[in-house]
């Protein structure tokens, strides 16, 4: 059975939410007055601490590209351990890269998937996509949802805090 919940949806932004198979997931879409290559420069640096600062103390990543290895300190609101994640596939061609967690500390997942991708929307513009598909541990398929909600609106406004700077500079 399929479920899902509209949380935004307008003109510049939309974020959905859902069960399906067991599994939760999140699908996120945002326009940004930014050019792909500007955005891709933020995110697809899976290194970049300053982007995910809303949830995550240090970055430590082994390997580049497909394979690569990516550690990382969760905040103190999120507990303060370490976590790891694979990169399954990064193309700086396409501007996309998926990833999957292979040690989730104690955050409440018994399987997490994800992909970021950012496309081109017109001159100076762009579209910034993030899907996750999480099999919950001990909270609902609501909470656990949420969590990953909590974290990529974190996340993008960190992203358009770099933009910002970068803009700047």
């Amino acid at each position: 059975m399929t479920r899902e919940r509209i949380e935004i949806n307008n003109a510049t932004e939309t974020l959905v939410t859902g069960v399906d198979k067991g599994h939760s997931w999140v699908r996120y879409a945002r326009k940004l007055d930014h050019t792909a290559a500007a955005v891709w420069g933020v995110v697809g640096d899976v290194g970049n601490l300053e982007s995910m600062a809303n949830f995550i103390t240090e970055i430590e990543v082994e390997g580049k590209g497909a394979g690569a290895v990516r550690r990382m300190r969760l905040s103190d609101a999120l507990g303060g351990e370490w976590i790891t994640e694979r990169i399954d596939a990064h193309c700086d061609r396409k501007m996309s890269y998926s990833y999957s967690f292979v040690d989730f500390g104690s955050l409440p997942w018994g399987h997490y998937a994800g992909k970021l991708s950012v496309f081109g929307a017109g001159p100076g513009q762009s579209i910034f996509y993030f899907e996750s598909d999480e099999l919950p541990l001990g909270v609902s398929h609501e909470e656990a949802a949420q969590i990953s909600v909590s974290n990529i609106r974190g996340y993008m406004d960190q992203i358009l805090k770099c933009l910002q700077k970068a803009d700047n500079t």
